[in-house]
């Protein structure tokens, strides 16, 4: 229903554009606003705005029952369901930087408290913190096995369980991770490189960026996605260490999501999202927002059981208000 509401409305701006060019007189703004939303690539609607958080959205995640967690720069971890915020979690002292939805159901959240914090949402309890980095933890990921990782400034990978351990190899600031599903750690850095693990020695090393690695993606087939500061986003047969494309933006791509359907959503500090055909770097669409995009979560192609019927939730960082919100995206 809803995507005969889109073509519709679609339908009608073409036929409005023509009947201009036809018959004249052009209306100048009315053109402009047209010509604008084909340049912007508006084929979808923002059907949710939540907008809590008192600075930056660093995060987002989808819980097993539909909610939407989040965690800000504002020191919050916070839960959302029907478009409003129903926990707020506390106990971090620094600004939080990334999430992890655990197979128990938990949430993980880490911080440049140097921490990772586990919390039972249920109670809003902080069951554990982890300590262990000595600078900023700027993601985490989570092993087939359930196990936990984190990276940080510290120039090291640890993984949290039963066996403790912090992963080998030359890395510099590790800014983001990927898991893949037999297990396969990789990691991005401030050594603009990629890093492989298959066990828990260093395997390979995909070399190609020229800067900062900000944003991992494991694709279908194996393959792997990594953005950049340089403009880019690399797709990576890993097996080979080979680089199949890149694909641009204009400024540096802090996002990458792989969408249910396997393509590759990246958002730009340009604000621009855009969704690619990983199999051979096709540009599927291209979004523009009013405000940066700094976090993008992907829902399954289902009906949440929040209500929340959508396909991505993006964070944005409104600079007139000050203030973080979350939209979910159709």
């Amino acid at each position: 229903m809803e995507e005969d509401k889109r073509m519709s409305f679609k339908q009608q701006r073409n036929a409005r554009l023509a009947n201009y060019l036809r018959h004249g007189p052009v209306p100048v703004q009315d053109v402009c606003n047209i010509i604008s939303a084909y340049a912007n690539g508006l084929e979808g609607t923002c059907t949710h705005v939540m907008a809590n958080h008192t600075a930056w959205v660093t995060a987002l995640g989808v819980l097993p029952d539909g909610k939407i967690i989040s965690t800000s720069s504002d020191f919050k971890v916070r839960v959302w369901a029907d478009g409003a915020c129903v926990k707020t979690l506390s106990g971090h002292t620094q600004y939080l930087t990334g999430l992890v939805v655990l197979p128990s159901g938990h949430v993980a959240s880490c911080s440049r408290d140097k921490t990772v914090r586990v919390w039972d949402l249920t109670t809003g309890v902080c069951l554990q913190t982890l300590v262990g980095h000595v600078l900023d933890v700027n993601a985490l990921a989570v092993l087939p096995n359930g196990d936990l990782v984190s990276a940080s400034d510290d120039n090291t990978v640890r993984v949290w369980g039963d066996n403790p351990r912090v992963l080998e190899g030359p890395i510099l600031h590790v800014l983001c991770l990927a898991v893949f599903p037999d297990g396969k750690i990789t990691a991005g850095a401030g050594d603009a490189l990629v890093h492989v693990w298959d066990t828990d020695t260093e395997s390979s090393v995909l070399v190609g960026h020229t800067l900062d690695v900000r944003a991992l993606a494991v694709l279908p087939n194996g393959r792997l996605a990594s953005s950049s500061d340089d403009q880019t986003v690399r797709v990576w047969e890993v097996a080979t260490s080979a680089c199949l494309f890149m694909l641009d933006h204009q400024y540096g791509v802090i996002h990458l999501v792989t969408l249910p359907d396997g393509t590759l959503a990246s958002s730009s500090f340009d604000n621009r999202l855009k969704i690619w055909d990983p199999a051979d770097g096709t540009l599927i669409s291209s979004f523009h927002h009013a405000f940066s995009i700094t976090a993008m979560v992907a829902f399954p192609k289902r009906e949440l059981a929040t209500g929340v019927c959508g396909d991505l939730a993006i964070g944005v960082h409104d600079m007139k208000n000050l203030q973080g919100k979350i939209c979910v995206w159709e």
